[in-house]
């Protein structure tokens, strides 16, 4: 299923949405809309692969039931409006940004809670309200968080050559991270880590960490100060 024009699907107005499963190709973009009985405008097993200016809106989230796969295309912005979360509700759904992925207008935080791997023409942008990553993911491309803000990383996160870890906000580690040879980690505010962070590989750490034991601090070295 191809969509050409930019369009609007689960609009509480229409109760518009999709079942069964298969591949829809947005070329000019969708806008995810809260249906007004909170079930997901996405149903059962389907491929998205966005184009173009994509968003959610509302306060209710936006997700998938069952398996399911977001393939955000390069080039692509996929904007988090309103007080919304993103999860495809089941352990295999996987978000793929090679895009602009934002999280912007509202100030509580929004919460991803499957897979998503950011690739190495891929952007997330946590600039307003704060994003949490709670599902892990392999990274080549690059995360900036906005003064006053928290990017989170949960599950178990991996960051190869080529991803970046950037801002004047503060980023919290809830799972496990490893930033291996040619990946950065360089943020003005705080760096949280309640789990193992591994930096050892990693072409340059700065930031005030807290929250590791000592053999974690000790293994961290690099630039990084050690409240």
């Amino acid at each position: 299923l191809t969509v050409n024009q930019h369009s609007v699907i689960g609009a509480a107005s229409d109760n518009t949405f999709l079942t069964g499963s298969g591949t829809l190709v947005a070329d000019d973009g969708l806008d995810f809309r809260p249906m007004l009985d909170n079930n997901p405008p996405i149903r059962s097993s389907w491929t998205l692969n966005l184009s173009g200016a994509n968003s959610t809106t509302g306060d209710l989230g936006w997700y998938m039931r069952n398996t399911g796969t977001v393939n955000i295309q390069s080039g692509a912005t996929f904007e988090v409006r309103g007080d919304s979360s993103l999860t495809i509700a089941d352990a295999s759904g996987i978000i793929n940004n090679a895009g602009t992925f934002s999280r912007t207008t509202k100030t509580t935080e929004t919460e991803v809670q499957n897979q998503f791997n950011n690739q190495s023409t891929g952007l997330v942008e946590a600039t307003s309200g704060g994003l949490k990553l709670t599902g892990g993911g392999t990274h080549s491309g690059d995360f900036t968080v906005a003064a006053g803000n928290t990017l989170t990383f949960g599950g178990t996160h991996t960051f190869n050559s080529g991803a970046s870890v950037s801002g004047a906000g503060n980023v919290a580690f809830t799972g496990p991270a490893t930033f291996n040879s040619g990946a950065t980690l360089s943020v003005g505010g705080n760096l949280t880590s309640s789990v193992a962070l591994s930096v050892a590989g990693a072409t340059a750490v700065t930031g005030n960490l807290t929250g590791t034991s000592r053999s974690e601090e000790r293994r961290v070295g690099k630039e990084c100060t050690i409240q």
